[in-house]
């Protein structure tokens, strides 16, 4: 059996393990879904690292918190829809080792490490979703865990902002993204920065 037959014979067990919870596959993707929240959806996205001789398949599984108004919006920003919000599943289980838990190998019965990752998922990536009912527990959320320039989540907050009309906060956040495109005529905030502004009446310019 080669990585490629036994991550599709892993997700197998994985699909029938969440499905049993309430969660559906989102088409061919590695990824499961359920309704959260009213407005909220809630995924487990798995990541899956594929090697051969021998054939060897690692996971890293994530939570993402996907707010429809924030990624309808974003869609209409940045073209498409992504992510919330997302936690790595192993960051909260403050495990440095618990990816160890999820290998698929050759040989070996992937039924058991699917089991461990659907229960790490469900175990850890349903009470971290369960702290955002509505858009201020998003709000508040993001403002906590959206660090570093112009990341999906960064970019997540400035929307949220602009959605309780926090105009000024908005801008705030997208500074990063105004001196990018001061600084790069070609870069892709050209193109998006004036959506904020259109949109919502962000004070941005560049």
């Amino acid at each position: 059996m080669n990585a490629s037959e036994l991550k599709e014979e892993g997700i197998q067990h994985i699909d029938l393990l969440l499905g049993s919870n309430g969660w559906m596959r989102v088409g061919r993707e590695t990824k499961f879904s359920r309704r959260g929240a009213p407005g909220i959806e809630v995924r487990f996205n798995y990541r899956f690292d594929l090697r051969d001789r021998p054939a060897l398949v690692t996971v890293t599984p994530y939570v993402e918190i996907v707010h429809d108004e924030i990624e309808e919006f974003r869609k209409l920003i940045t073209g498409k829809p992504l992510y919330t919000i997302n936690a790595q599943i192993q960051k909260l289980m403050g495990d440095s080792r618990a990816h160890y838990r999820w290998i698929f190998e050759d040989g070996i019965d992937p039924e058991q490490p699917s089991r461990r990752l659907v229960a790490d998922s469900l175990d850890y990536g349903v009470p971290f979703s369960e702290q955002f009912q509505n858009l201020a527990d998003i709000t508040k959320g993001l403002e906590r865990l959206a660090t570093g320039k112009r990341t999906i989540m960064r970019e997540s907050l400035a929307i949220a902002y602009c959605l309780q009309g926090q105009l000024d906060k908005a801008a705030s956040v997208l500074s990063d993204d105004i001196e990018a495109a001061k600084s790069n005529p070609r870069d892709i905030a050209h193109e998006q920065l004036p959506k904020y502004a259109e949109i919502f009446g962000v004070p941005v310019s560049v």
